[in-house]
C-alpha cells in the first residue's frame, strides 16, 4: 500500500542571503506523519552546512509563520529535518510536495533532496523534486511517489538550489 507523504505548499525558500519556509506537512492515508506551520518555532527544522534557520514573520505561503533561512555559502546549504525517528519505512513510497519561494535575483533552482544511509553505511543522495521559480514566485515542488530506497537509514530531508 502507497503510504501518502505530503509536504503541503507552505514552504517558503528565499535564498541568497535569507530565506523562510512557511509551514511543511507530511502525512500518511490517516495521520500526519510531519507537520511543521511555523507559526511558533522552527518545528525541528535545522540549518544545513553554514545555513541557520529562526522563525520569521515577514514572509507565508499560508498563515503567519515561516522558517527563515540565512547564512548560506554553498549550494547544499538550507533547512533539513530528520525523518528517521518518524514512521518512513525504506522501500515504501510517499508523495512529497512543498511550496517555495526565491527572493534572489532572476529564476533558480530549487530541490527537495533526500540524504540517507544505505546498508553499506555510504551516504548517499537521492533528489526527490525540481522546480525553477522566479524572484518572489511562489512555486509547488513535489513528487507524488517517490520511493524511501530499500535499507536507507539516517534519512534527512532538504532544500537545496543550483547556485549559492
Amino acid at each position: 500500500m502507497k503510504k501518502v507523504l505530503s509536504l503541503i505548499a507552505v514552504t517558503a525558500l528565499m535564498l541568497n542571503v535569507s530565506g523562510s519556509f512557511a509551514g511543511t506537512d507530511v502525512y500518511g492515508a490517516d495521520n500526519y506523519l510531519l507537520h511543521s506551520t511555523f507559526e511558533s518555532g522552527t518545528d525541528g527544522w535545522t540549518g544545513r552546512g553554514s545555513a541557520t534557520v529562526s522563525k520569521s514573520s515577514s514572509a507565508a505561503y499560508d498563515g503567519k509563520g515561516s522558517l527563515a533561512v540565512s547564512g548560506r555559502t554553498a549550494e547544499w546549504n538550507g533547512a533539513t529535518i530528520s525523518l528517521s525517528s518518524l514512521t518512513f519505512r525504506s522501500g515504501a513510497s510517499y508523495s512529497f510536495s512543498a511550496g517555495v519561494l526565491q527572493t534572489s535575483g532572476n529564476s533558480e533552482d530549487i530541490s527537495m533532496t533526500l540524504q540517507y544511509t544505505d546498508a553499506s553505511g555510504t551516504t548517499n543522495y537521492s533528489n526527490i523534486a525540481t522546480v525553477s521559480a522566479g524572484r518572489n514566485e511562489w512555486k509547488q515542488i513535489s513528487n507524488e511517489s517517490y520511493i524511501i530506497p530499500a535499507g536507507a537509514s539516517d534519512v534527512q530531508l532538504y532544500f537545496e538550489t543550483a547556485s549559492t
